[in-house]
């Protein structure tokens, strides 16, 4: 009998603008927090009571906080498997704190926010709070040798309190590495050479969620796709010459995109890199008719069946994606009738026009 196991909660916790502690996407883990770090003590929320009850879901298999359908860490294994997995996990004492907050981006991706964004005093007050309290928490990192993540809701490069605090760890704590999440545009050799981190990144991952620069474009506003292209390149030989781990390129699934599934997935894999296809999360209830336009991945939008149709010539490169497994086991739906799919296309033609 398969049983289902994931690494997340015994290697990641994911810290947001409130202090909240998850061990993954919040919500991929409904939203489950294991502690806030600006009122609870750390050490209890990095090894006490709430991280061990979700942990304990995998023996259970019960899963009352994680979203299985969802998850891209959880995995069917035999009981055997489970069982090496699940010892392996738990010996673990290095994690990866990821930081996300500090929204400030130079660029506006259609499905991420409305407007360009700068933290003003008052959010950059809380996110410098966050940081005080994390350094205090340092030693504890430096010692079982952590990583950093940072930033999954905004761009790393262009927060002044995350890049102090890189060159602060830096210069003081030689064991704790730097996972970067960022969106490529200022992710180059100048930047990384000026933090004078090249020798100190477990891993990158750069959201580019297209293959095509006109693609490129419709998602992402104030973008650069070339500048990015040639960041992915410097990128793809620091992979090469084992400077770093781990290189991810990331690709939200929309109806804009997902057509360009496989050349993502191959221009990822010929640079080395894990291409990684995540679906959509609603960010706000009362945008839901705007978000089901985008959302291919659902069965009752109209470009669904075509969808599973680019998903099966994925499916000979399973093994070197990252992608939810479920995908490959998706069905085409019956089709509509030539009249719905009319009132979709009268519907949808404002978006077809633009």
């Amino acid at each position: 009998m398969n049983k289902i196991i994931c690494r997340n909660p015994f290697y990641y916790c994911d810290i947001g603008i409130d202090g909240n502690v998850y061990v993954c996407c919040n919500k991929w883990c409904g939203f489950y927090s294991i502690g806030n770090i600006l009122e609870d003590d750390l050490r209890e929320i990095f090894y006490g009571e709430k991280i061990r009850e979700l942990i304990n879901q995998f023996t259970t298999q019960n899963f009352k906080y994680c979203k299985i359908d969802m998850c891209m860490g959880a995995k069917k294994v035999d009981d055997n498997s489970f069982a090496k997995l699940f010892d392996e996990f738990s010996a673990n004492k290095k994690r990866q704190m990821r930081l996300n907050f500090d929204t400030s981006c130079n660029l506006r991706c259609i499905f991420c926010r409305h407007d360009f964004e700068t933290a003003d005093a008052k959010e950059v007050e809380v996110t410098n709070k966050l940081i005080s309290k994390i350094k205090s928490f340092l030693p504890e990192l430096d010692a079982n040798r952590w990583e950093i993540s940072l930033n999954g809701v905004g761009e790393v490069f262009v927060s002044r309190p995350f890049l102090d605090l890189i060159q602060y760890i830096s210069q003081n704590y030689k064991n704790i590495k730097f996972q970067i999440i960022t969106n490529g545009v200022l992710c180059s050799k100048e930047m990384l050479e000026k933090l004078g981190i090249i020798d100190r990144i477990s891993g990158i991952e750069v959201s580019v969620h297209a293959a095509k620069e006109k693609t490129y474009n419709k998602l992402i506003k104030g973008g650069n796709f070339k500048k990015v292209s040639e960041n992915l390149k410097y990128i793809s030989n620091l992979k090469k010459q084992g400077k770093i781990d781990k290189f991810q390129m990331n690709f939200a699934i929309n109806a804009y995109n997902y057509r360009e599934m496989p050349a993502f997935a191959r221009w990822g894999i010929s640079l080395g890199a894990s291409p990684s296809f995540l679906p959509l999360l609603i960010l706000n209830e009362n945008e839901r008719d705007d978000f089901d336009k985008l959302n291919v991945v659902n069965q009752n939008h109209p470009e669904y069946n075509h969808f599973i149709k680019v998903i099966k010539r994925l499916e000979c490169l399973k093994d070197d994606i990252l992608i939810p497994e479920h995908y490959f086991e998706l069905k085409p739906v019956k089709q509509k009738s030539f009249i719905q799919k009319l009132l979709n296309i009268i519907n949808n033609f404002p978006d077809i026009v633009r």
